[in-house]
């Protein structure tokens, strides 16, 4: 380049200031251009950031939405599993009276071992089903714990969504 006046010099409307070099005015501009689309392609990649954000926010909130119906199920199993309990004890109740009230007359004569040992049967079923009917209550106690201990997770994830849309949300507008 050549500047043909200093500060400061008095000029004339058309007198040449300065010489450019029409090589260095293209690769300028080639570079702005340059600039140009890396800066587009920047912007571009963080929203797909963005994007890509989002639709692990939204498969996060859908996975928290099935634990907690995961939870409420349990929950419903438990109350199901507390009513046979409850239902067995009875019958455990019930049965261990008669089998006490047989073996009394059994002692006195008045019914038969066969009346007698179909009674105890009746008292050892029903003690068997009430430990079953126990260890489903227990089964479904530890279902619980472990669907809200996955709604945990999921709320967990959810959190890290919104964190991972927010960083990408500060990405584009830094583009």
């Amino acid at each position: 380049d050549d500047i043909y006046v200093k500060e400061g010099d008095h000029v004339t409307k058309g007198q040449p200031l300065v010489k450019l070099d029409p090589n260095q005015l293209e690769s300028s501009a080639a570079a702005q251009v340059a600039a140009l689309q890396a800066g587009q392609n920047e912007v571009q990649v963080s929203q797909s950031q963005v994007t890509a954000a989002q639709n692990q926010l939204a498969t996060a909130e859908q996975q928290f939405n099935v634990a907690q119906v995961a939870v409420d199920t349990a929950r419903q199993a438990v109350i199901a599993a507390q009513t046979d309990v409850d239902k067995a004890q009875v019958e455990y109740n019930a049965a261990n009276r008669e089998k006490q009230r047989n073996a009394t007359l059994l002692e006195n004569g008045v019914i038969s071992r066969l009346v007698y040992d179909e009674a105890n049967d009746r008292f050892e079923n029903s003690k068997a089903s009430l430990n079953t009917a126990k260890a489903n209550l227990a089964s479904r106690q530890l279902g619980v714990k472990d669907a809200q201990a996955r709604l945990a997770q999921q709320s967990v994830s959810i959190r890290d969504a919104h964190r991972a849309v927010d960083t990408a949300g500060l990405s584009v507008r830094a583009s």
